[in-house]
């Protein structure tokens, strides 16, 4: 018998290379193709300046088997 407690969680998919479509789309926002500069000093330029929706271009898919407990503090916070 499973414990009410146990919790199984399976990630099912996720955005592959995340940080480059999150660059791409921060660049695509901010017209700046041509500029320089590594992926992850561009990402953390833009969320310094409060720019956090490109976030949203990349996404992962969990498997979360668990209480109803769980999703009620979930929704709750």
């Amino acid at each position: 018998m499973t414990d009410k407690y146990d919790v199984e969680v399976r990630l099912l998919a996720i955005t592959p290379d995340a940080e480059k479509l999150i660059e791409t789309a921060g660049r695509l926002c901010w017209d700046t193709q041509d500029k320089t500069g590594t992926v992850p000093d561009r990402i953390q330029k833009w969320l310094d300046v409060g720019h956090e929706s490109m976030i949203e271009h990349a996404c992962a898919t969990f498997y979360i088997r668990a209480s109803r407990v769980l999703t009620h503090e979930l929704v709750r916070h």
